[in-house]
């Protein structure tokens, strides 16, 4: 009786541990350790001298009334099509910028927008594409209505967090020429095992 009375105890001892590590870790998943701005002003001589281009603040209010922030540079010698560099989980914009000159070499003007509730941009929580597959819409939209023609491309390339998030973009919208994507997470229940269910072992 005694020993079953122990197993009871250490079962509920268990699952109640399990239960509060859960929310801590899901709470921590979606509450994020922001990353602030550290070299905007070297990213903006950078591409100021190098490519003969602003680095210009931009921002968007969304449907939810976030405000999202990024940057927009379009070089000299513009070819007329732009691409969109998404960051990873917890990083911010000055994470993908060294990727821009891959593209700013080639005449491709750069949008690098925060995530939500990542760097200066907006939001509450980080919603893993659920909200930011449409704030990918509204910076496309941005592009369009700012810089680009309707016949003239978008591309996209993300990493991690950021290619996730690419992707789930592509069911709202349809206006990407082309995506490149690196080290995405491929489902939802894939990245909530890795950033919970695996920390638990459970």
């Amino acid at each position: 009786m005694r020993f079953r009375q122990k197993l009871l105890l250490l079962l509920g001892a268990y699952l109640v541990l399990s239960v509060i590590a859960g929310i801590v870790i899901a709470e921590a998943s979606l509450h994020l350790h922001r990353l602030p701005l550290r070299h905007a002003q070297q990213f903006s001589a950078f591409v100021e001298k190098k490519y003969g281009a602003e680095l210009k603040n931009v921002s968007i209010r969304v449907d939810d009334g976030a405000v999202l922030k990024g940057w927009y540079v379009q070089p000299q010698k513009f070819n007329g099509n732009a691409v969109v560099l998404l960051h990873g989980i917890t990083d911010n914009r000055e994470g993908v910028a060294g990727y821009s000159t891959i593209f700013l070499d080639q005449g491709y003007a750069v949008l690098l927008p925060d995530a939500r509730a990542h760097g200066e941009s907006g939001g509450a929580i980080a919603t893993y594409g659920l909200k930011e597959a449409d704030d990918l819409h509204q910076w496309v939209s941005w592009l369009y209505a700012h810089s680009l023609r309707s016949s003239q491309c978008v591309y996209g390339f993300g990493e991690s967090y950021g290619a996730a998030l690419l992707l789930q973009s592509l069911a709202v919208e349809p206006r990407f020429f082309a995506v490149a994507v690196e080290d995405s997470f491929s489902t939802a229940r894939e990245m909530s095992y890795e950033r919970v269910s695996g920390l638990l072992h459970l």
